[in-house]
């Protein structure tokens, strides 16, 4: 396993370099100098204030999402939030979430299963609020035929994933009864482990049995998505690039689409490609201005990460090389569980 950790180490940071010429290498640098020096900075204050809220409204989620389970202060899920992704800006290509999940299943004693189950749900939110927020500027934008038919086969395997997911929920003692049924008597150690799974799984999915849950995470998704889009919007403003208005919308939802899969140690490489691409493709912005509007943008998006994360480091004494090393170490075997089991609080 380390071996393959190694190797999604050098792949992320040959592809970030590949990327990162393609970006740059074409490029007029005096310009982008003059683009930058002649940037109104005030126009970033309220942009880094979103940035950061970003950040915030996804812990807040998070910590909806789990609440039917466990309680966790407002003050806790920052800190687990922000210090896990911390760590995961830092880890191989591919690695995931590994660093959150393994946080808040140490610090809430929750199995992991039932963590990352809940991560997938908020990958379920996101893509909801994506496809609806394509669907809306696909009104005013035309978007080229792969990203749309990207868009419809997004929209397939999410509505598959949520019947998938409510039936489970709704269906739990059937599911029990045809495990029982047909593995515990010829698979005693096989059906255990799978129960055992399996009821961290469908306790996360309980969440969408409740009305009030279900609407808080989707106000929270709305305030962030809000939030990403006015980061764009006074960037935009700042760097003086003629952009109408529903082009945030636009850059958010392709920038968003692209950067669904991380290949890169914080996206570097893979969000200067992301950035060119929508600016230049379907609104015409000179190349030089979109790499420097992709240069500041990634810094809001990576610095409030850095920020908050140091802050809790040292706030909860925390060692971020342990973190890194433990979550490495999960990445290695992400199906060993810590052996815990939740009982759901009624709603």
């Amino acid at each position: 396993m380390k071996a393959i950790l190694k190797y999604k180490r050098i792949a992320g940071i040959v592809i970030a370099a590949v990327l990162l010429f393609l970006s740059f290498h074409d490029l007029d640098r005096e310009i982008i100098g003059d683009i930058l020096s002649e940037a109104n900075y005030w126009m970033l204050i309220p942009a880094a204030i979103a940035a950061f809220a970003i950040n915030v409204f996804k812990a807040l989620r998070w910590r909806i999402i789990i609440d039917p389970v466990k309680t966790i202060s407002v003050r806790n899920m920052l800190s687990i939030f922000w210090v896990g992704q911390t760590v995961n800006v830092s880890l191989p290509v591919l690695t995931g979430q590994a660093a959150r999940i393994l946080l808040v299943a140490k610090r809430a004693d929750l199995p992991k299963t039932y963590c990352a189950t809940t991560v997938l749900l908020e990958v379920l939110f996101d893509g909801i609020s994506l496809l609806i927020l394509m669907a809306a500027s696909s009104t005013v934008v035309v978007f080229p035929g792969w990203l749309a038919n990207s868009g419809l086969l997004a929209g397939g395997v999410l509505a598959v994933l949520l019947t998938l997911f409510l039936l489970i929920v709704h269906n739990r003692r059937k599911i029990r009864v045809f495990g029982r049924r047909r593995f515990k008597v010829r698979y005693p150690r096989l059906f255990e482990k799978i129960r055992h799974v399996s009821r961290s799984f469908a306790d996360a999915l309980d969440m969408l049995k409740s009305t009030r849950h279900t609407f808080l995470t989707a106000i929270f998704s709305l305030c962030l998505w809000a939030s990403h889009a006015l980061v764009i919007i006074f960037l935009i403003k700042s760097l003086g690039i003629t952009i109408p208005l529903v082009g945030a919308i636009v850059i958010l939802v392709v920038n968003s689409v692209l950067l669904m899969f991380p290949i890169t140690p914080g996206n570097l490489g893979t969000f200067q490609i992301a950035c060119v691409f929508s600016m230049t493709t379907l609104f015409n912005v000179p190349k030089e201005n979109a790499v420097s509007f992709s240069i500041v943008l990634h810094l809001l998006d990576l610095v409030p990460i850095f920020m908050g994360g140091l802050l809790f480091l040292y706030l909860d004494h925390m060692r971020f090389s342990e973190l890194r090393e433990e979550a490495l170490g999960e990445s290695e075997d992400p199906c060993k569980d810590n052996g815990q089991e939740v009982a759901v609080e009624g709603d």
